[in-house]
């Protein structure tokens, strides 16, 4: 009929300016090593060539826990997801991120044991930050608007109803928070949680519904997220890092679905090939999965690690997921991830939009 196109992946929508260039994703990357030992170890970046700003690293062969490192809190300076511990401090972990397109590590267990496998995911955000006073607590921010990913740091108050900005165009769909001076949880919330309910990243357990919950009942701005007194998220005088995330057409989307126990499983829709997904059930204890297009080149998709676990990679036949053109598809009927009648929370990164994707 006139004014309309046929069905074709060549009709759709381009991408929004900034998430891919020459088909390329600039905004998410994964990179594999093997450790040599080396005190000072440069790893470059496939992708990102304008700031790796976020980094999130595993070992793989072995049993040891994460690094999270940012461009905001600075070099030498990381926290794991599978531990309520501290900041740690030392140059043997991250010693240098938010250059052009690498990082650099120490020699550390973590990092670059001779021998041991790794591997990093990688954000790029906005650089080193900027102060943000959109909130009633001022934030520093570094926020890529474009992928809907931020990096905020701020100071708590220990006073409910505190608001901290996030520096994004739209509400945040999910985030995670962690503080840096004390042994609290890091404290996660998602859209299909609710907002009177959180879940750990570093544990196992189900999502936690309270009237006394930490975001105090009051949904996400386009500005700013409201925070209760917990400490784990707003003790007086504390430091604290967030990640935010909202979904943006074509790279990236938050979301839930239903487990149906079937080997033929859910299929989920993301409107991208995922690079990367991860799942935690929210209706019973279970971990946070994790898998990727970088260890897992086709399909099926049989690799995963926790991130609320130091333990190491898990390689098995047992299949996880189909990642597909538009989406992934279970393949399993393992609990975990799809249980009869179960919900879980994800969230997922893309390799390529639908658009320029092959089936």
């Amino acid at each position: 009929p006139t004014g309309y196109l046929a069905l074709c992946t060549q009709n759709l929508d381009d991408p929004a300016d900034g998430l891919y260039a020459d088909g390329v994703n600039p905004n998410i990357d994964m990179v594999l090593w093997t450790g040599d030992g080396a005190t000072s170890r440069v790893i470059s970046a496939n992708t990102i060539d304008a700031g790796v700003d976020f980094a999130w690293i595993k070992s793989r062969s072995h049993a040891q826990g994460y690094i999270v490192g940012d461009v905001v809190r600075g070099d030498n300076k990381a926290l794991s997801t599978n531990s309520t511990a501290s900041e740690d401090t030392g140059t043997n972990i991250i010693q240098s991120i938010g250059d052009a397109s690498s990082f650099t590590v120490g020699n550390a267990g973590r990092t670059n044991t001779s021998g041991y496998t790794y591997i990093a995911w990688l954000w790029k955000m906005g650089g080193t930050g900027s102060s943000n006073t959109d909130g009633s607590i001022t934030s520093t921010v570094s926020a890529n608007v474009a992928a809907g990913q931020s990096i905020v740091s701020y100071t708590g108050n220990g006073t409910s109803g505190a608001t901290v900005g996030h520096g994004l165009s739209s509400k945040p769909e999910a985030w995670f928070i962690k503080g840096r001076d004390n042994t609290d949880h890091w404290f996660s919330y998602n859209k299909a949680l609710g907002i009177d309910s959180h879940i750990y990243l570093n544990g196992t357990s189900a999502k936690i519904t309270s009237a006394d919950d930490p975001w105090n009942s009051t949904e996400p701005t386009t500005s700013v997220i409201s925070l209760k007194t917990n400490g784990g998220i707003n003790g007086s005088g504390q430091g604290y890092i967030m990640y935010a995330f909202h979904s943006v057409d074509g790279y990236s989307k938050v979301g839930s679905y239903t487990g149906n126990g079937s080997s033929d499983g859910t299929f989920v829709y993301t409107g991208f090939r995922p690079a990367y997904v991860m799942v935690k059930k929210t209706s019973a204890s279970d971990h946070w999965w994790i898998t990727d297009s970088k260890r897992d080149v086709d399909n099926v998709v049989e690799r995963w690690v926790y991130a609320s676990s130091s333990g190491a990679e898990v390689n098995t036949t047992w299949d996880a997921f189909d990642y597909l053109s538009n989406g992934f598809k279970l393949r399993n009927t393992d609990g975990g991830l799809n249980g009869s009648g179960h919900t879980y929370i994800y969230i997922a990164f893309a390799e390529y939009p639908f658009k320029y994707t092959n089936a």
